[in-house]
């Protein structure tokens, strides 16, 4: 809600987040990670970057939800790293390299296996 002519504009909380700040128009370091993969030819020139950006911030912050929400089988079915799964396979130069379906699955505690190309 905005001030109205002659009314005070809210006073701020102090909790604002400095992510926030760190984020101009939504372009930040994944954006900047994508540039890089459409340079490199890993990921598709076409592909809009804040989107992406936006998308895999997506499935982090839903990632993080569901674990404070007692959902931790969100991550440890594989829901999400399908998703993440699907993302990338929209992205990729070479979808074969993306995990999708049965493939992403995660162990808690045991990090993703490392993509086959060399980077």
């Amino acid at each position: 809600m905005s001030a109205t002519e002659g009314e005070q504009p809210p006073a701020k909380s102090g909790l604002e987040n400095p992510r926030a700040q760190r984020w101009p128009k939504g372009r930040g370091p994944l954006s900047g990670g994508v540039e890089r993969g459409k340079e490199q030819g890993t990921i598709r020139g076409e592909v809009d970057s804040k989107v992406v950006a936006w998308s895999l911030m997506g499935v982090s912050w839903i990632e993080n939800f569901a674990i404070l929400e007692g959902l931790e089988e969100f991550v440890t079915d594989g829901t999400s790293a399908t998703m993440l799964g699907w993302i990338l396979s929209e992205i990729s130069t070479s979808a074969s390299d993306a995990p999708v379906g049965p493939r992403a699955t995660v162990t808690p505690g045991v990090p993703a296996a490392p993509n086959k190309k060399s980077r």
